[in-house]
């Protein structure tokens, strides 16, 4: 045992352990019992027995000895004729790591968690930076059609697509506001121009009314003239 496991051979606090088997019984063992003796005469399990006894391998994997897990190798132990006649085994206790593996998992689990929430609290300030434009644009849109012409989204924080978007629809709102009140002020002097053009065209009815009026009072009076000259 104190040449496979040395001082510092293994971390973690776990404890190695070897037994020598004759058949499948330990005769020479630092593994304990319950009540901290060696457990001499006690058996190998049946699964590890079919496996080194019977068929002559090798066993390299987890085994529970005695009373508790082990990481285990055993290996046959051969007679001068080639009869298997016991086995020697070599093991540490998987408890120590099985706890450190727990731990890391746990804490691995935390950071997961810990790293989510924040990415999620990332994630929804970053949708919101781009959503609050987008809201601001429906309700200036909104606000325009209800007839608030001088309506607007105004400066937002985002220098990204959505915020170029945004100050793009308000230099177009702006646009168009400044083409309405173009309009609107062709539009007033289209009306002065229609208003003075019909002042001017009653003025023209009521002269031509008036020159009209005139030339039949001089045909009347040219008439009485030629009668009282006749």
């Amino acid at each position: 045992n104190s040449i496979v496991y040395g001082d510092g051979s293994l971390p973690l606090g776990s404890q190695g352990t070897a037994t020598l088997f004759l058949d499948d019984v330990r005769i020479a063992t630092n593994v304990r019992l319950f009540q901290g003796e060696r457990a001499l005469g006690t058996r190998v399990s049946q699964q590890v027995r079919n496996k080194v006894l019977g068929m002559g391998e090798t066993w390299l994997e987890r085994a529970f000895v005695v009373n508790d897990w082990y990481v285990s190798g055993y290996e046959p132990i051969l007679d001068s004729f080639g009869n298997r006649v016991g086995m020697l085994y070599a093991g540490y206790l998987e408890a120590p790591f099985r706890n450190a593996k727990q731990i890391t998992l746990a804490v691995i689990i935390a950071l997961f968690a810990i790293v989510s929430l924040v990415v999620s609290v990332l994630s929804l300030k970053w949708a919101r930076t781009i959503f609050r434009p987008l809201e601001r644009m429906a309700q200036t849109m909104s606000e325009i059609e209800t007839g608030n012409l001088d309506a607007r989204i105004g400066p937002v924080t985002g220098k990204d697509e959505i915020g170029r978007l945004a100050l793009h629809f308000d230099e177009l709102l702006n646009m168009l506001q400044q083409r309405n009140q173009e309009l609107k002020r062709w539009a007033d002097e289209l009306d002065i121009k229609v208003l003075e053009r019909t002042q001017a065209l009653e003025q023209a009815n009521r002269n031509l009314r008036e020159a009209q009026r005139q030339l039949v009072m001089s045909e009347k009076l040219a008439a009485i003239g030629q009668l009282t000259a006749g």
